[in-house]
């Protein structure tokens, strides 16, 4: 399914449907790794590995009380931009002249700065948890997962920074972006034994069946690399004016459909807020239960949507899943909320971040 950007069950499960931000390369077992009873032994590797440069350490934009380097927002950046063109920077030739993608960029500008105010908001409220970002604990965590990466996962310094590097990272960054694993994780683990987030069965039940959870279907045109959007889009107004027939929809999900979850799973998804990209999920909530909206499209494609009932006897079944979908999504409001209290002051620096100068910035 489509995730946004969560850290917890959603990093084990990726697919082109989450809203997954900068997962471009393999260390999306992470959790896993984070998981793992390492004993500490200390940063081994620091003489070794090289440091961010002078360039790489510019200050972009202060969030709160944090300074943005420029070598996290690029990595950023070239992530989000790669959901839009798949590495290619050719896909943005046309932007003088594309208002579509001239807006595409803004959008990965906008998301950017949300991911890193959401990586600031975890610190900023992981100090109101006796939770030290910067605190011995932490870095000892962080050092054991870079130093599991490079003896275990990779064998060695110069194949970890070949493929950090792949990721858009540098050694600074991919710290940084673990020590945000780890306090999120830590984080989560406090608010919830603080009992901060109502959890109890009963409470969490009456949630799912009562309008916190959507149980949808879809039958998904992707725009996929080399292909013509129009004819893609075309596509899906034939599905559309199928379903206006009065045609199953299940029928018009095997005719048309690319999503493969819907094949392997064709009781469609159960879902709550801020778990999926978000054209979908809006569209979903939207509808009344029995509707099908019109054709919505994304970055990934065309989606045509129809809503279902909620099943009491799948969220029986399925309790546990749907309860950490829960926890996790009240969990992300509580960050969303902070996240949107923290300033945003960019610096000069922020002003010639032009695309053509982040393409080319390590190359």
């Amino acid at each position: 399914m489509y995730l946004k950007n969560n850290t917890f069950r959603h990093i084990k499960d990726v697919s082109p449907f989450m809203k997954v931000a900068c997962v471009t390369f393999a260390f999306l077992l992470l959790i896993c790794t984070l998981s793992l009873l390492l004993c500490s032994c200390g940063d081994k590797y620091e003489k070794v590995i090289p440091k961010s440069t002078s360039d790489d350490l510019r200050v972009v934009m202060t969030i709160g009380d944090y300074e943005i380097p420029l070598d996290l927002y690029y990595y950023y950046f070239m992530n989000y931009k790669n959901q839009y063109d798949g590495g290619d920077n050719s896909y943005w030739d046309d932007i003088e002249t594309n208002a579509n993608k001239a807006a595409e960029l803004e959008e990965i500008r906008a998301s950017v700065v949300e991911s890193i105010k959401d990586c600031a908001a975890t610190f900023d409220l992981c100090l109101k948890y006796d939770i030290d970002p910067d605190g011995k604990s932490v870095k000892s965590a962080v050092n054991d997962v870079v130093t599991d990466y490079i003896e275990n996962q990779f064998g060695g310094v110069e194949e970890y920074l070949e493929n950090i590097e792949s990721a858009y990272m540098n050694d600074s960054v991919f710290r940084y972006i673990m020590k945000y694993f780890e306090c999120q994780t830590r984080l989560y683990q406090a608010i919830i034994e603080a009992g901060t987030i109502p959890s109890d069965d009963e409470t969490v039940f009456n949630y799912i069946i009562n309008g916190g959870f959507c149980h949808a279907k879809q039958i998904l045109i992707k725009n996929d690399e080399g292909e013509n959007p129009a004819d893609n889009f075309a596509k899906a107004k034939e599905a559309l004016n199928s379903v206006s027939t009065g045609i199953d929809f299940d029928t018009l999900v095997a005719k048309y459909g690319e999503d493969m979850n819907m094949i392997t799973s064709p009781d469609g998804y159960y879902f709550t807020h801020g778990e999926l990209i978000e054209a979908f999920e809006e569209a979903a909530f939207a509808l009344d239960v029995g509707e099908i909206s019109g054709i919505v499209e994304s970055h990934l494609g065309y989606h045509i949507i129809m809503r279902c009932e909620i099943d009491p006897e799948h969220v029986v079944n399925n309790f546990d899943e749907l309860k950490e979908s829960y926890l996790v999504s009240k969990f992300r409001e509580k960050v969303s909320s902070h996240a949107k209290e923290l300033p945003v002051t960019t610096k000069p620096l922020y002003d010639e971040l032009t695309l053509d100068y982040l393409t080319s910035y390590k190359k």
